[in-house]
């Protein structure tokens, strides 16, 4: 099982928990969106690695390597979907 922060720009795959220490932490990733069950793909890094740019459904999100390594995902996934809209 892998977390968020390790994927690399074009990897994608499906949100399966959301493991943090700090509930303030955990409530911020779920107002933006990430959620468990959503689909999220990499779609950029910055030039030092952080923060990282990801598309959860159809919203990109920027967010903190550090708070990306709290999200378990599974990667065994098929995304052909991902950020078009109906």
């Amino acid at each position: 099982m892998k977390h968020l922060g390790q994927l690399k720009v074009g990897q994608s795959g499906r949100i399966l928990s959301i493991n943090v220490g700090k509930a303030t932490v955990g409530q911020r990733l779920m107002a933006m969106g990430v959620l468990p069950g959503q689909l999220v793909k990499v779609i950029n890094v910055a030039p030092l690695g952080d923060p990282i740019i990801v598309m959860v459904g159809h919203i990109t999100v920027s967010m903190r390597r550090k708070d990306a390594s709290c999200v378990r995902i599974e990667t065994d996934v098929t995304t052909e979907n991902q950020g078009k809209k109906d």
